[in-house]
């Protein structure tokens, strides 16, 4: 049985968006610049991943290498491993003060108590798949994601029962639509208008008016009566004219 959309609650999809993006990828973002922060070019997703469940132990290994090719003798020699070989943990040169930056910034995404509209905390490696970054190392919300957002959030009519209530429904105020024109059409008719007790029903009591509902005292069952109208219109009466003295 298909099921029929009755909201999509395009509000409530955007605010949760909106959630993820100011909590979650801003967060990323701010974990992404402390990584390029460290000279070795735009952040990638492996390396934002790496900070925050693996202690940044690859982001490590690779800063090491690029301090050592940074640091090279002006004779192409390397400086010695037993000084450089730890210099990413090193935090008493400003090297190893941005790389501890990383580690201190993952460290606080860790922490960071604040829940997406779901309930998830922003730490759930399952959010993973939810982000992808720019070619400019910027993290963005997949927009896969954001329609499983605003589909999560749609209403739908989904039962036998409900389907078929729907149905009728629309159906009824089509037929509703379709009386109140013609009721309008006859009683603004150049000739014609509808009697006075169609036109009471069309001006302030439709569609009220149309009906008498009894309740079954036994069952409490409402039972819907059509009122008694005619609806024929009615010859409009010419009003009387005035007629001026003949000038004598």
């Amino acid at each position: 049985m298909k099921k029929i959309l009755i909201r999509e609650n395009a509000n409530k999809a955007n605010e949760y968006i909106e959630n993820v993006e100011s909590i979650y990828i801003c967060n990323l973002h701010r974990l992404a610049q402390s990584i390029m922060g460290l000279g070795m070019g735009v952040a990638t997703k492996d390396q934002i991943i790496d900070a925050i469940s693996n202690n940044c132990h690859q982001i490590n290994e690779r800063y090491n290498e690029h301090l050592k090719s940074l640091y090279k003798a002006p004779d192409g020699m390397e400086v010695m491993e037993a000084a450089f070989g730890r210099i990413a943990v090193n935090t008493s040169n400003e090297d190893g003060n941005r790389f501890k930056q990383v580690l201190n910034i993952a460290e606080e995404f860790k922490r960071n108590e604040n829940t997406l509209f779901n309930g998830i905390r922003i730490d759930n490696e399952d959010l993973f798949d939810s982000f992808d970054l720019n070619e400019d190392g910027t993290p963005y919300l997949l927009e896969s994601v954001k329609e499983k957002i605003r589909e999560s959030v749609k209403e739908y009519c989904k039962t036998e029962i409900g389907v078929e209530i729907h149905k009728l429904h629309q159906s009824l105020a089509k037929d509703i639509q379709k009386m109140y024109d013609l009721m309008a059409l006859a009683d603004n008719g150049e000739t014609t208008k509808l009697n006075s007790d169609a036109h009471c029903i069309l001006s302030y009591r439709f569609p009220y008016g149309l009906f008498d509902v009894k309740e079954d005292h036994t069952t409490g069952r409402k039972v819907f009566i059509p009122v008694n109208i005619n609806f024929d219109p009615e010859k409009i009466e010419a009003d009387e004219s005035f007629i001026d003295d003949e000038d004598e």
